[in-house]
């Protein structure tokens, strides 16, 4: 329902009860006609207008957003301002309803004066006058909500209409899903990057931590180490004499190792020397060696070429013993053909 239909009650019933609403209303019928007279304001100079252009210059809302809510508040203003005008008609037409209201009781207040018989024809037709007028003012009655109602559909029906002529198209729908689309992409893309991002600061923050952790060790390790040099040094330092001995322990040490390097200086060149003179009898036996492995030599060949040679004389010696054999072996069968007895 519209706002004149929330503005405006219809009025309900007849009598002089529905004046006294009607007359309340007037002082505002009044000051509308009055503001009506001074000329209408166009929309987009309210302050509704400047405080979303305001927003939107300042990137609070987006542009579709402030285009959707200047539509919204203009289809508000116009359906406002003929609210605004179907009040006044409406009260308008109160007014000349309550005159015509005051001038028919004045009318049958001036017909109640005349003196009434119980059977006269003016009796009768002055109350068929009365069922007349009030059938007349019953009908006026429904006449008057039904055409409340249907300024109410009417008025409804624009609004409707031009809401839904503010609606978004399927093109405009299908655009702007895929904005959101591509926005929702971009964001998915920024969100895994900030993910990315979260983790290698979350692997430098805990590298970071190890860092510290073996640092802070490391300090407490000095700290120790200060601490016992801090103790040390008080006790060396309460105890000076013993430093004065230690030292003089210390150059006797001296003086006794120095004692021992020269001695060892002295080792140390008897074995140079010494060292030098095996080097030189390692010189030599290399070269008596050298000499008797080229005698060696010579005999393991004069060896082999004997062998050879022997080995020669016992092939000879096993082949003569053969054809000694073999010349036995002739001389037994002549000698046995030779023989009778045999």
């Amino acid at each position: 329902m519209s706002q004149a239909g929330e503005q405006t009650n219809p009025p309900s019933g007849g009598g002089e009860e529905e004046t006294t609403p009607l007359s309340a209303l007037a002082p505002d019928a009044a000051l509308q006609e009055e503001s009506l007279a001074l000329g209408p304001t166009h929309v987009s100079a309210s302050p509704a207008f400047q405080c979303l252009d305001q927003l939107f210059s300042t990137g609070k809302i987006s542009g579709t957003k402030a285009a959707k809510l200047k539509a919204s508040f203009s289809l508000l203003h116009d359906t406002l301002k003929s609210s605004q005008q179907s009040e006044i008609r409406l009260l308008q037409e109160a007014k000349q309803f309550r005159a015509e209201l005051e001038r028919q009781q004045r009318d049958l207040e001036t017909a109640e004066q005349f003196p009434e018989g119980p059977d006269t024809e003016v009796s009768r037709m002055r109350q068929q006058l009365l069922k007349f007028h009030n059938d007349l003012r019953q009908a006026e009655e429904r006449d008057y909500q039904m055409n409340y109602q249907l300024e109410c559909l009417t008025e409804e029906k624009l609004c409707l209409e031009k809401e839904y002529e503010s609606q978004p198209k399927p093109v405009e729908l299908e655009k702007r899903a895929k904005a959101l689309k591509d926005s929702s992409e971009e964001l998915r893309k920024e969100v895994s990057q900030r993910r990315q991002e979260i983790h290698s600061l979350l692997e430098d923050m805990e590298a970071r931590h190890k860092l510290m952790t073996r640092e802070q060790r490391e300090l407490d390790h000095k700290k120790d180490s200060i601490v016992n040099n801090q103790a040390e040094l008080a006790q060396l330092l309460s105890v000076p004499g013993q430093l004065g001995k230690e030292i003089e322990r210390i150059n006797r040490k001296k003086m006794e190792v120095e004692k021992s390097k020269a001695a060892l200086d002295e080792q140390l060149s008897e074995v140079a020397a010494l060292q030098k003179m095996t080097e030189a009898r390692c010189r030599s036996l290399e070269e008596e060696k050298r000499e008797v492995r080229r005698q060696v030599e010579g005999r393991r060949a004069h060896l082999e070429a004997a062998e050879r040679e022997h080995s020669m004389l016992q092939k000879e010696q096993e082949m003569t013993k053969e054809k000694e054999v073999i010349m036995m072996g002739q001389r037994y069968r002549t000698g046995c053909r030779q023989c009778p007895c045999i």
